[in-house]
């Protein structure tokens, strides 16, 4: 029997941690398997830096949720009265347009936050000022960056996670795959083949349907991958009315 070569590496993988499938007990674990065969993402040196965190806001698939504040009530209303007082001027900073603010809120029932993350524009570059998982649900808990290190650090992994989460279950399979298919089927029962926004949009219908139909029998099917493993993100998109 010849054994492809990512099979002999995934042997290799298993080997080097017995007991595997499991969790990872620490980040350096993950690091050792990109050693053995996958190839090291570039974001793995810097993921824990807060530009890179806050540069994510700018150029990544949901760019288009940071606003600037414009009003002290959009920070009012989901941070605790004097959390940010003792490190900045807040009119000040926001009559100086220097604060942004992106704010997730995620339907009930699903296990994952609501964050707000409140941004500075600072002579560094843009930076996270203030972490709140769950002002929707009345949380009071506030991370700042000088906090324990991880605290700081979990924190900004659950406003990924639920941006993440986002952008699979809204902004890609909604407002893309779903959104589309329908966008698809008008267009070709009501365009001519010879309209202009016919031969625009057309290229971009390709395997459109097929790749949804797919999805439904395989990925989102009662225990696909996709219910596995993503099912918060599922339930969100299949919560959006």
């Amino acid at each position: 029997m010849i054994l492809s070569e990512g099979y002999v590496m995934f042997k290799m993988l298993l080997n080097r941690f017995p007991g595997l499938p499991r969790r990872w007990l620490f980040l350096g674990e993950i690091n050792t398997a990109y050693q053995i065969y996958f190839k090291t993402p570039s974001g793995n040196i810097n993921w824990e830096n807060d530009q890179h965190f806050a540069q994510q806001r700018l150029n990544q698939c949901n760019s288009s949720l940071i606003r600037r504040v414009d009003n002290i009530d959009q920070i009012a209303d989901n941070l605790p009265d004097g959390v940010l007082n003792a490190i900045v001027d807040v009119n000040a900073a926001i009559e100086g347009q220097q604060f942004y603010f992106t704010n997730i809120n995620v339907p009930k029932g699903l296990t994952i936050p609501s964050p707000f993350v409140l941004f500075e524009v600072t002579e560094d570059g843009i930076l996270p000022v203030a972490i709140n998982l769950n002002p929707a649900n009345g949380g009071q808990l506030v991370f700042q960056p000088d906090d324990a290190p991880n605290a700081w650090r979990l924190a900004k992994m659950w406003a990924n996670l639920a941006d993440a989460s986002m952008q699979l279950s809204v902004t890609h399979l909604g407002l893309t795959h779903v959104l589309m298919e329908g966008i698809a089927i008008c267009v070709h029962r009501n365009l001519s083949s010879r309209h202009p926004i016919y031969k625009l949009l057309v290229p971009h219908f390709y395997y459109t349907l097929a790749i949804n139909e797919l999805a439904r029998e395989t990925l989102f099917k009662s225990g696909g991958i996709s219910r596995q493993y993503y099912e918060h993100s599922i339930s969100w998109s299949f919560a959006i009315d």
